[in-house]
């Protein structure tokens, strides 16, 4: 049985659940190939990964809550992994489904109080033909 590496994880994940195209990659992050992502790279991925979707006409949804280099540092040693990004992409999707589902719920309590309301006042249970 093959071994895998919890990058190898977080990699198949990231992909299987939230989509490569969605998510900057690591590869195409890390510019001059050696292993990390500087700061520079990552500004440079992120520009480009903007710009590239303003010219598709795709709507920038998220991008003033898009993570900065340092959060994505969790070792703080001025550069990125590939683990570190995987891993707050991953933490992102899960915020953001999570986000997702409390704002459904909200939309079906909403909506329980208004035919509550609307029952109340009369409509709806035929109280009006009663009189006539």
């Amino acid at each position: 049985m093959k071994k895998f590496t919890v990058t190898t994880v977080l990699m198949l994940c990231s992909t299987l659940l939230f989509g490569a195209s969605d998510s900057m990659q690591f590869s195409a992050m890390d510019t001059n190939k050696d292993g990390s992502v500087s700061s520079s790279e990552f500004d440079f991925a992120k520009n480009k990964n903007m710009q590239s979707k303003i010219e598709q006409g795709k709507r920038l949804k998220n991008a003033g809550s898009s993570p900065t280099f340092a959060e994505i540092d969790a070792d703080k040693n001025g550069v990125l992994s590939e683990t570190e990004i995987l891993k707050k992409q991953n933490q992102q999707m899960k915020s953001r489904k999570l986000e997702k589902k409390a704002n459904k719920g909200q939309n079906k309590a909403s909506m329980r109080n208004k035919n509550q309301q609307g029952q109340r006042m009369g409509q709806g249970k035929g109280l009006g033909r009663q009189n006539q």
